[in-house]
């Protein structure tokens, strides 16, 4: 892989940094150029080195078993942290992401020579970075140069860049509320997933969940002349039962730092339930909260998929859902009954969500969120049997069917 030297353009009132990448292998349905966008009042913010790129297509690379040329400059500390990345990387999953060698014109030892003071957080909206955004306001943050200045907004990350109607409504949202609170929405946009899409056609075991934390991180080094901290809201406690791989990562986000760049994995000592009972005694965050990636339609979230049943549920017990204007349904038994929620990545939130509910004395919740766990067992089970009679082209028809008969034979 070769990864050319950063080119600035301004126009239209936004600054576009991009690189054009080239493949030793032939590479299908990918972009010529990886660029990030940005408000034209950032630009004497962004650095002309190629760091945001490398970090950003690592994995690519990795999957490909492609050796980096970067026809430009990268920071020295963060080579030597790429190569330990790789090998925790590597040690997860060592038949499909392959160490390379990463070749650069030239490594910058001591970083910028001017101050530094920004101090920004990922946020998308929803309760990770909810909470790190309340823990480090100026309000809660004792430490001066560890208060938030700037939260950095995404588009092309959780929201799609052909979902305008949402990153606007989003945008326009959070903007007047970091304003209130005397900070500053960063908004910025790439299309660095249409790369990182390419991953799951060599491997289906790998998607947006190993690769999110290296684009958020990415994204944050281009504002090489910003930052001198950016903290990644923790998805995972760090509990044992909950360090998996996963592309953000108490092990992992620190190795991404540069001589001038601090990445702090933020959150991860309380669990998602926790956050949520913080989160839901804060009133700014009750008509913005927003956790649906399934069907994004501005602040709304539909009510409906797992990570908005598993986050009603949390403000239902205590009390809060009917305050949040973003979920406009109420909770009912048959969503929660009828989704597959035991996969390795939601097992830990559905764990917390049945503890809290049995100390709460909500056993009509705790009982469907255990029907649940048996439910897609069962339908797990069940495929695998069928699969050996069954054509391979024909088991996600079966599996729906299997689903949408337990539902209508169970839901209230």
């Amino acid at each position: 892989m070769i990864i050319h030297r950063p080119d600035i353009n301004t126009k239209s009132g936004e600054v576009c940094i991009s690189a054009g990448i080239e493949f030793q292998a032939f590479v299908r349905d990918v972009p010529d150029k990886l660029w990030f966008k940005f408000p034209a009042t950032y630009s004497k913010f962004i650095a002309d080195y190629a760091d945001g790129f490398v970090v950003s297509l690592l994995l690519l690379a990795m999957t490909l078993g492609e050796d980096i040329e970067v026809r430009g400059e990268l920071s020295e500390r963060l080579v030597y942290g790429m190569q330990e990345y790789q090998r925790i990387f590597n040690l997860w999953l060592p038949g499909t992401l392959k160490i390379v060698n990463i070749k650069t014109n030239g490594l910058i030892e001591e970083g910028y020579n001017e101050t530094k003071c920004g101090v920004g957080c990922a946020f998308s909206g929803g309760i990770d970075s909810f909470y790190t955004l309340w823990l480090h306001i100026p309000q809660n943050e004792r430490l001066p140069s560890y208060q938030l200045t700037h939260a950095l907004f995404v588009h092309g990350f959780d929201v799609p860049l052909e979902n305008i109607s949402t990153y606007l409504a989003c945008k326009q949202a959070y903007s007047e509320l970091m304003e209130k609170m005397g900070l500053e929405l960063l908004t910025a946009s790439t299309n660095a997933s249409q790369f990182l899409n390419v991953i799951k056609n060599y491997n289906r075991n790998i998607g947006w969940g190993h690769t999110h934390g290296q684009v958020l991180i990415g994204v944050a080094l281009i504002l090489g002349r910003l930052f001198s901290r950016f903290y990644i809201p923790a998805s995972f406690t760090y509990r044992q039962s909950d360090l998996f791989p996963w592309g953000s990562h108490p092990l992992l986000d620190s190795l991404l730092s540069t001589e001038t760049l601090q990445v702090i994995h933020d959150g991860a000592s309380i669990g998602r339930v926790e956050k949520i009972i913080t989160l839901a005694q804060w009133p700014l965050t009750y008509p913005l909260l927003r956790v649906c990636s399934a069907r994004p339609d501005g602040l709304k979230n539909c009510c409906i998929c797992k990570k908005c049943v598993r986050t009603m549920i949390v403000l239902e017990i205590c009390g809060a859902l009917s305050k949040y204007t973003t979920f406009p349904l109420q909770l009912k038994r048959k969503n929660i009954r009828s989704y597959s929620f035991w996969t390795e990545y939601s097992a830990p939130f559905i764990r917390e969500n049945i503890r809290y509910a049995v100390a709460m004395g909500r056993k009509d919740i705790a009982f469907d969120l255990y029907f649940s766990i048996a439910l897609s067992k069962s339908v797990l089970y069940l495929t695998c049997i069928l699969s050996y009679i069954i054509p391979i082209k024909y088991i996600e028809w079966v599996k729906t069917k299997l689903k949408d008969f337990f539902k209508n034979t169970t839901s209230k």
